[in-house]
């Protein structure tokens, strides 16, 4: 089942914890005998995760499907009411630390069901016990199951794990199109940017975060792309070759941030990198500092020696071709596989051998083709210099937007940037009906009391529909039209 929302996630969250809750006699005994446990929510559903040496693990495995048959009718709305109260303070700390909140209001605004840390607090409330026991049933008939087991079992046990799965919980008969469900991530046009301003509650820690994101390419299985087109594993390299000049100039040489890095993005098929600082400096000076950086990317990739650019890319097959160290480890690279339903189980065998065969000319050519299609996210998040102001929002201190005014309203502002049209003229010039200027600031002015964060990715899909060739995931909710205001 996909939690397609903040309110769906929380009540897969409450689910587990409940019903983890419920098992702990079990799981201590069955630590005891050297066997460990797992229950997490996922935006894809619910993760189960056993292991150990014990040959108990069948047993536990009952134990916990018997469980979740029987937990609307164990489950205690007391605890219930104590681990909202514990996801409060979970979710409330996550939004401290600027970096972490930057790249979550990233993808929140790109993947159809990320859920933030801000999504989750504004609807936290909401949600009530007597909702969670409705919903249990619904969440067991509505799911599939996979099952990855790997280590000292034999075929026979494994299917007698999932029979014993199938007889224990009523599972309903599914649309084979529900089980083709994936995340969507929202694709950009070329040439526009958006740029998310969020402010977080003061701290002694007076750091500011930049986070700069540029959308490459799809690369799946049925639509591969290849190095030269800015493929993944481009982006990969990419980041291999730019981690330690873009640390030594920034960190070492300027002196300018706390902490800042490079990373490449995979998310839902689609090709990203990003440009990361925490810092105390003006945030507008730290996105030029990036900026500037990022027009001595190929300078840079040029630049290098063939020893340097061996030994580039012998570190990162080497890293592929790595066998895994423990079994955990195999059990992660496999899961991400099956989560993402891309099941590319050879994948780093097959991106080692690409590898070998891949020039710098080709690496030059895919970052240029990422850099000068400036299909942009940025990202700025700032500490709240007024903490009465940042705290007021709804009178439960949960919302980290910018307050405006005596009357505690608050705005998260989205300032939406058409760079240029193919021409290279701005979109104030283009003539063309429905694009969009060259700079619009679009909010919720009622955010106060309807915030989702559903409703602000709605806004943007608003937005982006007057954008040619932008492709809107079906998921993405579209909020009334009156309720968004557009300032130019």
């Amino acid at each position: 089942m996909m939690a397609a929302n903040a309110r769906a996630y929380l009540l897969l969250r409450f689910m587990c914890e409940l019903l983890g809750d419920c098992l702990w006699e079990d799981v201590y005994e069955a630590e005891l005998a050297g066997l460990q446990s797992n229950i997490a929510a996922k935006a894809m559903g619910i993760r189960f995760s056993l292991s150990g040496l014990s040959d108990l693990m069948p047993d536990l495995w009952k134990t916990i499907m018997s469980r979740l048959a029987d937990l609307t009718k164990l489950a205690k709305k007391e605890r219930f009411e104590v681990f909202r109260e514990s996801m409060k303070r979970v979710f409330s700390n996550h939004r401290l630390n600027p970096d972490e909140f930057a790249q979550d209001l990233r993808r929140g605004s790109m993947l159809t069901t990320h859920v933030t840390s801000w999504e989750a607090l504004k609807v936290l409330d909401e949600i009530t016990f007597e909702e969670l026991i409705e919903i249990i049933p619904l969440f067991v008939s509505k799911s599939y199951l996979e099952i990855l087991c790997i280590g000292n079992l034999t075929s026979a046990e494994a299917i007698d794990l999932f029979d014993t799965t199938l007889s224990t919980l009523s599972f309903a008969p599914l649309d084979p199109n529900m089980m083709q469900a994936k995340q969507t991530c929202l694709e950009l046009p070329h040439n526009v940017m958006w740029r998310i301003k969020s402010q977080i509650p003061p701290t002694k820690d007076e750091r500011n975060a930049v986070h700069v994101y540029f959308q490459g390419v799809r690369d799946t299985d049925t639509k591969p792309a290849r190095v030269n087109e800015g493929s993944n594993l481009a982006l990969e390299v990419l980041e291999t070759v730019l981690f330690e000049p873009y640390y030594n100039e920034l960190r070492t040489c300027e002196q300018l941030a706390y902490a800042l890095h490079v990373s490449y993005h995979y998310s839902s098929g689609v090709c990203g990198f990003s440009f990361n600082i925490v810092s105390t400096r003006d945030l507008a000076f730290l996105e030029g500092r990036i900026e500037a950086f990022v027009s001595e990317t190929m300078n840079i990739v040029k630049g290098m020696s063939e020893e340097q650019w061996q030994q580039n890319i012998g570190a990162l097959i080497e890293r592929k071709e790595e066998a895994d160290y423990t079994l955990k480890d195999r059990v992660d690279r496999l899961m991400r596989s099956i989560s993402d339903r891309t099941y590319n189980f050879d994948l780093a065998v097959r991106q080692a051998k690409e590898l070998r065969q891949t020039t710098r000319e080709e690496l030059i050519a895919g970052a240029s083709s990422l850099f000068d299609a400036r299909r942009m996210i940025i990202v700025w998040i700032e500490k709240s210099e007024n903490a009465s102001s940042a705290d007021s929002s709804d009178g439960d201190g949960t919302n980290p937007a910018v307050v405006e005014g005596g009357d505690g309203e608050a705005k998260m502002e989205v300032e939406v940037e058409k760079v240029s049209d193919e021409k290279g003229e701005g979109s104030e010039k283009s003539g063309k009906k429905g694009i969009l200027p060259a700079k619009a600031t679009v909010w919720n002015g009622v955010i106060k009391k309807t915030y989702q964060c559903t409703h602000e990715r709605g806004s943007f899909c608003k937005v982006w529909k007057e954008c040619e060739g932008v492709k809107m995931p079906d998921l993405f909710e579209e909020g009334p039209v009156d309720k968004y205001k557009k300032a130019v």
